[in-house]
């Protein structure tokens, strides 16, 4: 099963190793880890001072992706870094990411699950670090 996890929170503890085994069912995972850009302001945002944003939410992204490797099924587990927006971030990943069930791990969003599964049709699960 392919699996695509946004991860937000850069001091979320959530550890996602039972999550993705309960997920997976007895079947391997291709995981593909998503961490949204988080500027500063929405001024370094709209004049491209991103590299302290990108810098964190590579970090985010890699070590999410680190942990989810820990997790029995994960059989391949990739990172990247997604848009300030996280449904565009999410759309963005599934044009090059084929998932077939989304994760969000501390969404800033209450509304995104919902809002994930109108817009891409697929299954999607809320983690929450708290």
């Amino acid at each position: 099963m392919r699996l695509l996890i946004l991860t937000d929170d850069p001091s979320a503890e959530t550890t996602l190793r039972e999550p993705l085994e309960e997920i997976a069912a007895g079947e391997d995972l291709e995981v593909k880890v998503v961490a949204p850009l988080r500027p500063e302001s929405t001024l370094d945002l709209v004049t491209g001072e991103i590299d302290k944003a990108k810098n964190a939410a590579e970090e985010r992204a890699a070590s999410a992706a680190e942990e989810s490797e820990a997790a029995e099924p994960v059989t391949q587990a990739q990172a990247g870094v997604g848009d300030a927006d996280q449904l565009l971030a999410i759309g963005d990943a599934l044009a090059e990411f084929e998932a077939e069930h989304i994760v969000l791990v501390d969404p800033d969003d209450e509304e995104l699950a919902a809002a994930a599964r109108e817009r891409f049709a697929l299954p999607v699960t809320e983690l929450s670090a708290a």
